[in-house]
């Protein structure tokens, strides 16, 4: 399944609220954006709110990625002699 947009996901989550925290009210109130059988399951409306009350946010966390050091033009000339 794809990944929801953040507007997606911040529309998800104020529908929630608006429905007095409920999530089969929440299932019916987002049938007419996603229709009956694409609506968002009831694990990824509580995730989002909880990532919400947690951090204030629904954008995915940034994952920092390592960087490769050891390759460089100086090292694999060096592994070559």
């Amino acid at each position: 399944m794809d990944k929801y947009t953040i507007e997606q996901r911040v529309q998800i989550v104020k529908i929630y609220y608006q429905n007095n925290e409920s999530i089969r009210k929440t299932f019916r109130a987002v049938r007419e954006f996603y229709g009956r059988n694409n609506r968002p399951a009831a694990s990824t409306i509580r995730r989002l709110v909880n990532k919400f009350e947690a951090s204030g946010t629904v954008a995915d966390k940034v994952v920092p990625v390592r960087q490769r050091n050891a390759r460089s033009a100086a090292n694999i000339a060096a592994v070559n002699q």
